[in-house]
């Protein structure tokens, strides 16, 4: 194996993020399918919907600002072409290329494109900057609102029903490892808005094993009292690419349902990044949240559309026909590649109900059950 000196790493890392920020948009774009053809009558059943909600997202992982029209996949403006009252807004804090080592955390941070005067900096520091351009885009648009309580949803759904021009936001740390020894640290992160932790990211880390990893434990002794410490918080859990072992541990030791952010399932397309039908249904008996990602997994080019609803059925399905426990969970800005932005979920909408999907289970899946999930879990 190659080994890099300090400086090395350094100017290969200058180099590697000067490649990465001149591609990244390349990475992101939307490549949209110019056969579908949008029914009137599903548009505007779209828009009628009264709370439509996706998942996860990285825009803040971007230099964009959220309160402008750009082209992003996600920013207020085209939540709100798109009919969309909640976004939860990942905060991804470490990505290490190059000789990336997955059996622990990486030394070289590659994060660094929408912040590059942070790249040598701690991964929580990299989080709280990320946090408060959150903080800062709520400042310059009184009608988005940061969600962390169930009284902070509640108030949404009521001004929504005055002006849904009001759109919400939740905060989800993407990978615990930002946090390093100190559990305490997870009371800074509560005392500045963040409502879900996600456990692992692409390696595994001193809590839990990643989906990615090379050991893909658990949780670990130290992992067992995080989730003591979540639960006390009234945080919840993003099980997004953790472990299958990992899952098992959380569905054991915690007290509230998961939410797994996004994800495809392994019967509809094989891939390191989906789950079997046994893990999936082991998260919805247990009343969590199974969110559908927009992205291919296994090559950089935009899904059919249709495959997307592929794995949505598959999943009402495997959930003794039941629309509950499912909802959207894009990934978009998260360096994919997808058939449509956040502005024309309409299109997903309708080949839902091209597909026979009734109505009322679209609704569901739509952000109806995202938004009772987080009533009923969501502290207060």
């Amino acid at each position: 194996m190659l080994k890099y000196t300090s400086i090395q790493l350094a100017l290969l890392s200058i180099t590697l993020l000067l490649a990465f920020s001149s591609c990244a948009g390349w990475f992101m774009k939307v490549k949209k399918d110019a056969d579908i053809v949008v029914a009137d009558g599903s548009k505007q059943f779209h828009n009628s919907l009264s709370f439509v909600a996706d998942a996860h997202a990285d825009p803040l992982m971007r230099g964009k600002k959220l309160w402008r029209n750009n082209s992003m996949h996600v920013n207020f403006p085209k939540m709100r072409e798109g009919n969309v009252a909640l976004q939860i807004f990942g905060v991804v804090t470490k990505s290490g290329v190059p000789k990336m080592d997955f059996n622990k955390e990486p030394k070289v941070n590659m994060l660094g494109v929408a912040f590059p005067g942070l790249m040598f900096k701690k991964a929580f520091k990299k989080g709280l900057f990320q946090i408060g351009k959150l903080h800062k885009a709520e400042k310059k648009d009184d009608k988005f609102h940061i969600i962390q309580t169930k009284a902070d949803l509640e108030e949404l759904v009521k001004l929504r029903e005055k002006d849904n021009a009001h759109i919400g936001g939740m905060l989800c740390i993407e990978g615990i490892h930002c946090i390093k020894d100190s559990i305490e640290k997870l009371d800074e992160l509560y005392n500045k808005g963040v409502s879900i932790i996600g456990l692992s990211h692409f390696f595994d880390n001193r809590y839990a094993g990643s989906q990615s990893g090379m050991k893909k434990y658990g949780l670990t002794e130290k992992g067992i009292q995080l989730i003591e410490k979540i639960n006390d918080l009234g945080l919840l859990i993003d099980l997004a690419h953790a472990s299958e072992n990992t899952i098992d541990s959380v569905l054991k030791f915690s007290k509230k349902p998961p939410i797994i952010s996004h994800v495809g399932c392994a019967h509809v397309q094989d891939s390191p990044r989906n789950l079997n039908d046994e893990y999936l249904k082991k998260i919805m008996d247990k009343g969590g949240i199974v969110g559908v990602m927009f992205f291919n997994p296994l090559k950089r080019k935009a899904p059919d559309i249709h495959k997307i609803a592929d794995n949505i059925m598959h999943l009402v399905k495997l959930n003794n026909g039941n629309a509950q426990n499912i909802s959207l969970g894009s990934d978009y800005d998260g360096m994919t590649i997808v058939p449509f932005d956040i502005s024309e979920l309409h299109m997903l909408t309708h080949i839902l109900l091209e597909r026979g999907m009734p109505q009322t289970d679209v609704e569901l899946i739509m952000g109806e059950n995202l938004k009772t999930f987080f009533l009923e879990n969501l502290p207060g």
